[in-house]
């Protein structure tokens, strides 16, 4: 996941390539940083769904016939003045 460091810290350094970061950067982080003050992710998280339910959720989706409403026409009676 891709996350912003905020300014509440002056920088941070991840262990896997000892690069350091600063306020403003944008960092590929772990899952697990989710929920840090000092970090605002920038994608959402993906939810993974268990296949079963997935496959029974699209076998129950079947096309519900639209009923077209017609509009009854209004006659208009004309009115004579004598």
């Amino acid at each position: 996941m891709k996350f912003k460091i905020l300014p509440k810290v002056d920088g941070f350094s991840f262990a896997k390539n000892h690069v350091r970061y600063y306020p403003g950067d944008i960092v590929d982080l772990p899952a697990s940083y989710l929920g840090e003050p000092w970090l605002m992710p920038l994608e959402k998280p993906v939810e993974q769904r268990p296949i079963a339910k997935l496959e029974s959720a699209a076998g129950l989706e079947q096309p519900v016939p639209l009923e077209l409403k017609t509009q009854k026409k209004r006659s208009r009676k004309k009115k004579f003045e004598c």
